[in-house]
């Protein structure tokens, strides 16, 4: 298994150009983190974690996200959620160093993994995680 975890890593920097009914000249983003932002009735981090969640390849999430106004939505709306995800989810709270910073926060969870996926909590995809492993598996055998 390649993907034992996937982080989650909200960014909440930037706009989303919709708008917040009953707020005129306010964004969505002015209240709410942009992966909290509702897609048929759920944030769209719900359904990154759902889609996410269907590939046995995956064992745990890790959500990277500030302890602040933003980052608590997010972890409030999780909160004793994992029986519906059916995966471990897990919160590590955001110092503001990037991506980069975020995989440094995440070290302790992955020291013992060989491979993780990192995913933008604010984008929705449909990537096939288990081809995007026989790909990886794949160039990595050929490399060694």
């Amino acid at each position: 298994m390649i993907f034992n975890t996937v982080i989650l890593n909200h960014v909440h920097e930037g706009r989303f150009i919709g708008w917040w009914q009953g707020n005129q000249g306010q964004t969505i983003t002015d209240y709410t983190p942009k992966s909290m932002i509702p897609i048929r009735g759920r944030p769209v981090i719900d359904h990154i974690v759902r889609f996410v969640s269907k590939f046995t390849c995956v064992s745990e999430i890790l959500i990277v996200c500030e302890n602040d106004l933003f980052g608590s939505q997010i972890m409030n709306y999780f909160e004793g959620k994992d029986w519906l995800f059916q995966k471990k989810i897990t919160f590590i709270e955001d110092r503001k160093n990037g991506t980069g910073g975020a995989l440094l926060l995440c070290h302790r969870f992955l020291e013992t993994e060989s491979h993780f996926l990192v995913w933008y909590a604010d984008n929705l995809c449909a990537l096939d995680i288990r081809d995007l492993e026989q790909k990886f598996l794949t160039i990595q055998n050929e490399e060694w």
